[in-house]
């Protein structure tokens, strides 16, 4: 961590008041059941679609190919992730089952851990310390950030490159993160032998039932342009549901200076007030892990993902009453297009942002953005 918060006495009454009520209420015991359930129905949707559409085959598979693209994010967001923050069981081994999942999506979790819980979690839209506000040359989403000429067109083209997130995961992102295991704003040790062995062998099994085992039963081109459309809808699926929470008009965003020993803020407030909650009919939030409950997620990220809607009233009412600005937007359409206009402002050239900015509607209060 290249800076510190401050101390945070606020943020420690918050756990202390959150873990009682978790006690007196039992809270925990229904949600571990809820979420095994719901992974049961997940897994068992997956593998039926996937069924369908690589060995029965109907002449209706393109919808076995969108329930099972569905399926695979549904996952990710409910399985794998709860699995990789520790939050899916009470013992390590279910949980390192859980995470493991996202190798047989051809990601890999000891990645994900080292850039999610590590990085992203403990900074959220911290530049440069947090690498889910870090696209390169590709886009400017962070004040921050250096601005260049086709950032103009960012807003646009930028959902292009979203459905490109699977591929990137799958096939370059590992395998550069290999070759570059130790970086310069990390201290991450080289990769043993046996956790090589896991990368490639999540590798291996993912090809098998992506490519192999469809190009056995279909034409190897028919199975490329199914992977890419495949693919390129998990994506878009998968970047909406990431960046509503965090790109959005309204949310904090700061910067780390060479020597900067504290960030201006404490735990609690950067938390808060650097992501968006969203609300969504029910079933949408069953579908999205609790991902809607995003800042109840950053706060106790080791809890599992079903008791989130229980801890909301309790949160909200807590920042509110110590000043702290807890956001969350009215619906998927204002989440969406809330991440389209901050693409737009980010991409315009500072000085012109600055001028154009005008206040953020009602559900998305404006903050000072600093960096």
């Amino acid at each position: 961590m290249p800076a510190r918060f401050s101390k945070d006495p606020c943020g420690e009454r918050l756990r202390e008041l959150i873990a009682a009520e978790v006690v007196r209420r039992g809270l925990l015991n229904t949600a571990y059941l809820r979420l095994h359930a719901k992974a049961g129905v997940i897994l068992l949707w997956a593998f039926v679609s996937y069924w369908m559409l690589v060995v029965a085959t109907p002449w209706w598979w393109p919808v076995c190919l969108l329930s099972f693209v569905v399926a695979v994010a549904g996952v990710a967001f409910n399985i794998m992730h709860d699995g990789n923050h520790q939050a899916f069981s009470r013992h390590r081994r279910t949980n390192r089952l859980g995470g493991l999942t996202l190798e047989l999506l051809g990601g890999s979790s000891l990645f994900w851990v080292d850039d999610h819980n590590r990085k992203h979690h403990t900074a959220p839209n911290v530049d440069p310390f947090d690498g889910d506000i870090n696209y390169g040359v590709l886009a400017r989403v962070a004040p921050s950030q250096k601005w260049r000429t086709w950032y103009r067109f960012q807003q646009y083209y930028m959902w292009l490159l979203y459905a490109l997130i699977p591929e990137r995961w799958q096939f370059y992102l590992d395998f550069q993160k290999l070759r570059d295991r130790v970086r310069a704003n990390g201290s991450s040790p080289p990769l043993g032998r046996r956790q090589c062995c896991c990368l490639f062998a999540g590798k291996l099994v993912f090809l098998g039932w992506a490519v192999v085992l469809p190009a056995l039963l279909h034409p190897l081109w028919c199975v490329v342009v199914v992977y890419l459309v495949g693919a390129g809808l998990g994506g878009l699926i998968l970047a909406t549901v990431l960046q509503w929470a965090h790109c959005v008009e309204g949310v904090t965003f700061l910067s780390v200076q060479h020597g900067q020993e504290r960030l201006p803020g404490t735990w609690l407030r950067i938390q808060v007030e650097a992501t968006r909650n969203v609300h969504l009919p029910r079933w949408l939030s069953w579908y999205v892990g609790g991902l809607d409950h995003q800042i109840e997620h950053h706060l106790f990220p080791r809890y599992p993902h079903t008791i989130y809607r229980h801890l909301v009233r309790t949160i909200e009412e807590f920042c509110r009453a110590n000043g702290i600005d807890y956001g969350r937007h009215q619906s998927l359409g204002t989440a969406i297009r809330a991440h389209y206009r901050w693409l737009s402002q980010m991409g315009k050239p500072p000085v012109q942002a600055q001028v154009e900015h005008e206040p953020t509607p009602a559900d998305a209060s404006p903050r000072p953005l600093v960096g």
